[in-house]
Order: C-alpha cells, then sequence, then structure tokens
C-alpha cells in the first residue's frame, strides 16, 4: 500500500533533509509524487506566458513562476501563481488559499493527472 503524508509531515521531511530541493517530487492530495521532467514546449510556452502574466496581473497581486503553495493536503509547485502582492510574507511562509487568486499548470504530456 501507498503511504499518504500530511503538508506539515512533508515539510518535516525536507527540514530534516530527507527531502531535498534536487528530489524532483512534490506533494499532491497527500502523496509524494514525481514531477514530469521539463521539455521545450512545456518550457517555451512557460517563457512566453510570463510577460504576459506581468502586464496584465492587477494591481495588489504578484505573480509567482514553478513556486510552492500550500494547501490542506497539497504543496504543488504550479507553474504560475498570482498571490496577494505582500512577497515579504512569502520569505517566511508560502502562500496559502486565502492568499491565491489563480494557479496556472502548464500540460502537455501530464494534462490528464493535472486536471483530475
Amino acid at each position: 500500500s501507498f503511504r499518504r503524508f500530511t503538508v506539515d509531515e512533508y515539510e518535516q521531511m525536507v527540514s530534516v533533509g530527507r527531502l531535498t530541493p534536487s528530489d524532483p517530487v512534490e506533494l499532491l492530495e497527500n502523496y509524494v509524487v514525481l514531477k514530469m521532467p521539463r521539455n521545450p514546449p512545456h518550457d517555451g510556452t512557460i517563457m512566453l506566458m510570463t510577460p504576459v502574466l506581468f502586464r496584465h496581473c492587477p494591481g495588489g497581486w504578484y505573480v509567482r513562476c514553478q513556486s510552492a503553495v500550500r494547501l490542506g493536503d497539497s504543496k504543488p509547485e504550479p507553474d504560475f501563481s498570482v498571490v496577494r502582492e505582500d512577497p515579504n510574507f512569502y520569505c517566511t511562509r508560502h502562500p496559502e488559499p486565502a492568499d491565491i487568486g489563480l494557479v496556472i499548470e502548464v500540460a502537455d504530456a501530464t494534462l490528464q493527472r493535472d486536471t483530475q
């Protein structure tokens, strides 16, 4: 059987070094799952979208790119998130649901998994 983890347990594994920033994983719905390898269409789409999102982001909001957000059962690293603009908050914690206005995941090969 598979082991489920809370967000707190996942963060504890990171803090003690059991998981490191170089480990290609994230917590999704209480499961530690492998992140998909990046490919040119994915990275190219992110490159094209970045200036558009920054240009159209409303006042009081901030665009984050491939950075973690903290949800009730997950700690994903979406390709983009639009969060309340106060970057100082995010030096000590990740944005949580009340901070998040929009999440965007660029998907090609992982579309089915990303929309479940």
